[in-house]
């Protein structure tokens, strides 16, 4: 599941909260137990601007969210830093 926070969000005992670097808000993206919902991982994505999220896809092993963000936005591994123009 994907979605917009701001502040803290966290999800289960087992995980870390992500702090939204802004006070605009960033994205999250979880993984849940299909079973019964129990949280077992998520992210946070975002940057210096408000940053939205509105759709996620699932394809084997990758996860693809749409979304949009301003300013400058860190999306963790691989790619640090992009900026808009």
């Amino acid at each position: 599941m994907t979605g917009r926070f701001q502040g803290n969000v966290f999800f289960g005992s087992n995980l870390s909260s992500a702090g939204a670097a802004n006070a605009s808000g960033d994205v999250f993206v979880a993984n849940l137990n299909a079973s019964d919902g129990t949280p077992l991982r998520a992210y946070r994505l975002g940057g210096n601007g408000q940053d939205e999220a509105f759709g996620i896809s699932v394809s084997g092993t990758k996860i693809y969210t749409a979304g949009e963000f301003a300013e400058t936005a860190d999306f963790g591994a691989g790619v640090t830093t992009l900026n808009l123009t």
